[in-house]
C-alpha cells in the first residue's frame, strides 16, 4: 500500500514477556511443557492389533514397523488405515524394484516410420518414475508416524521446574 501503510507485519507490536517476569508481576504463566503433558495423557493408548486383511508381506511389514509407532505412540485405532497403507505400499515398491531390478534400468524402444526404416531408441524402465514417487509417499509417511530418522534427536520434554525454587525455599521442606 501507498504511504508505508503495508498492514500487519511479522514480529510487530508490543513484545511479550518472558514467564519469569510475568510471575514476579502476578501475571498467569502458561506452561507449554505441562500442556503438552497434560494432552498426551488424556489420549489413552488402545491395542492395534495386526489386520487379517493384509497380506503375508505386509503382515511381515506391520510386524516390523507397529512396534516403533506404538512406541512414539502414532500407531492408534485411528491412525491403524493409514499404517496399513503405509505397509501396502512399502511392498509395492519392493516389487517394483525388484522388477527394475530384474529388467534394468533402461529398454530399447523400437519403432518403424512411414518408409520402413527401422528406429531404436533407450528409453528408462517405465516403474523407475513410478518407484521414484512411491518412496516419496512412503518417506512422508514414516516421518507422520515417526519411523524414520527426522535428522534430530527426539526430545523429550523436560519435568517442569519452578523458576522461583531458589527464592521460596520448595525444595530445602
Amino acid at each position: 500500500m501507498a504511504n508505508g501503510h503495508g498492514g500487519l507485519r511479522v514480529g510487530a507490536g508490543r513484545k511479550g514477556r518472558g514467564a519469569r517476569v510475568l510471575a514476579l508481576h502476578g501475571g498467569r504463566v502458561r506452561s507449554e511443557t505441562a500442556k503438552r503433558e497434560q494432552t498426551a495423557a488424556t489420549v489413552p493408548q488402545e491395542p492395534v492389533n495386526t489386520p487379517e486383511a493384509l497380506s503375508d508381506a505386509q503382515k511381515a511389514v506391520w510386524n516390523e514397523l507397529a512396534p516403533h509407532a506404538k512406541k512414539a505412540g502414532t500407531l492408534t485405532p485411528a491412525t491403524a488405515t493409514s499404517f496399513q497403507r503405509l505397509c501396502a505400499a512399502i511392498v509395492k515398491h519392493a516389487r517394483w524394484e525388484a522388477q527394475i531390478g530384474t529388467d534394468g534400468d533402461t529398454y530399447l524402444k523400437v519403432t518403424i516410420d512411414g518408409a520402413g526404416q527401422e528406429h531404436t531408441e533407450v528409453k528408462a524402465h517405465p516403474l523407475i518414475a513410478k518407484s521414484q514417487a512411491l518412496d516419496k509417499d512412503i518417506r512422508g509417511w514414516m516421518k507422520e508416524f515417526i519411523i524414520s530418522p527426522v535428522g534430530k534427536p527426539i526430545v523429550q520434554p523436560a519435568k517442569a521446574e519452578d523458576p522461583f525454587e531458589e527464592f521460596t525455599g520448595a525444595s530445602a521442606q
